[in-house]
């Protein structure tokens, strides 16, 4: 009983998946992370069915083990490269976004209109009230003598 029911469910098993049509995907070259992969074959089968209605078609599935594939590495000239362009980028994106921070923080301190005050000797020289926004502000000056120089 149980040696049928197992032979029963292995044979349904085994035709479903015979049911899905098998397709051959020719590839050819693809990147995986800071490798080349070639197949071996020119490509791989994957078993998936074609939508008839509007539904997304299906994602392909590889079955069976995956073929060893062939690596191609970067040389020692390469990685050095490839290493100093990314962080020349990186450098450019991080001083970019310094100089946005850096604005938004001026942007939102408070600015100060400081006085406006002439050092002459020991004269400290500031501009009359009425005279202070002018042009000629320079002309317009009220100096005090510090006393102790």
């Amino acid at each position: 009983m149980k040696w049928s029911a197992l032979l029963v469910a292995g044979l349904i098993g085994t035709s479903l998946a015979m049911a899905e049509p098998t397709t051959f995907v020719g590839v050819q070259k693809a990147l995986g992370g800071s490798a080349i992969v070639e197949f071996t074959d020119g490509g791989e089968y994957v078993y998936a069915s074609p939508q008839k209605d509007n539904r997304p078609a299906t994602q392909a599935i590889l079955m069976g083990p995956v073929p060893r594939q062939s690596y191609r590495y970067f040389s020692q000239a390469e990685e050095q490269a490839l290493l100093a362009f990314k962080n020349k980028k990186l450098a450019a994106q991080v001083k970019a976004e310094v100089i946005v921070s850096r604005k938004k923080h001026v942007a939102k301190t408070q600015h100060f209109d400081w006085p406006k005050v002439v050092l002459v000797g020991n004269q400290v020289c500031v501009p009359e009230l009425a005279d202070a926004d002018g042009a000629d502000w320079k002309e317009h000056l009220t100096c005090i003598t510090e006393p102790g120089e």
